[in-house]
């Protein structure tokens, strides 16, 4: 499995999604987007991934578009 986002629709509005890929048959990948609680985009900018020691992956996400502020969270995302 291959987890990926995209950032935004534009840079004016955090609308970030989560997308993963799946091998559905040997040379064959689909994607496939997260379900999130209450569905749709994520309402905020994805700014990052990381993978601890357990291999459970993590999202960084903002509601702002720069470096500033105070609305930084860190996810953590299910299997799918």
């Amino acid at each position: 499995c291959y987890v990926f986002g995209d950032f935004s629709t534009d840079f004016g509005t955090p609308d970030g999604a989560l997308y993963y890929l799946k091998e559905t048959r040997p040379g064959i990948w689909k994607r496939f987007t997260f379900d999130l609680e209450g569905g749709g985009r994520l309402q905020r900018f994805v700014k990052g991934f990381g993978e601890d020691e357990s291999g459970e992956v993590y999202v960084l996400t903002s509601v702002n578009l720069g470096p500033s502020g105070t609305t930084g969270e860190v996810w953590l995302l299910e299997k799918p």
